[in-house]
């Protein structure tokens, strides 16, 4: 597919070997560049093995990085790339069934005011994408599931993002604890402090 505005910046042939070997390219890149993709791709004659029955190609330690030439690859703990996605961004999905998910404060008879607890903290308060998917919400004076009418977001920081869901909880008081509880569904809540 394409990008609106997209362009190639670069484009390499490169013969390969049967050894381990370095391989590097830079571009130029304009001012107002907001995305970049890279591809990297094979073709007959440039692979080991047998064509059509076990050619292959074998990769390790690509790396993509801001300057005017390559430098030694960066090795890094999957505990700090962990931390530092989440700095950007955070998902909870919804993928098994009977769990509570977070909880909250019922604010009225039909409002479950939750509350995300990230696990690190973000660049800025996160923009957040909801769906409802298959979540329900129980409170402490309905223990029976209630289906979601309704999901937004609400006010948060960058270590605390705040969600409302809405469900008809009959003898549910404001102050009463609630869950959102799982339904091994399509529900998810996405915080997104790239942009």
């Amino acid at each position: 597919g394409t990008w609106t505005g997209s362009a190639d910046s670069v484009s390499t042939t490169t013969n390969l070997t049967s050894t381990w070997a370095r391989y590097q390219t830079t571009t130029p890149l304009a001012s107002n560049t907001n995305q970049l993709g890279f591809q990297i791709c094979t073709a007959n004659g440039e692979r080991e093995g047998t064509a059509g029955a076990t050619d292959f190609v074998e990769l390790a330690n690509v790396q993509l990085e801001v300057g005017t030439r390559a430098s030694a690859f960066q090795f890094r703990p999957a505990a700090l790339e962990l931390f530092l996605a989440q700095r950007y961004f955070h998902s909870v999905d919804d993928t098994v069934s009977g769990v509570d998910v977070t909880t909250g404060i019922m604010n009225a008879a039909t409002n479950c005011r939750l509350m995300f607890t990230l696990p690190n903290r973000m660049r800025i308060a996160p923009s957040m994408t909801l769906s409802i998917g298959a979540w329900v919400v129980s409170s402490a004076t309905t223990p029976a599931y209630l289906s979601i009418s309704a999901f937004a977001s609400a006010l948060g920081t960058s270590t605390v993002a705040r969600a409302i869901a809405t469900a008809t909880v009959a003898t549910a008081m404001a102050g009463s604890p609630c869950a959102l509880t799982g339904q091994a569904g399509a529900g998810f809540v996405r915080l997104n402090s790239e942009l």
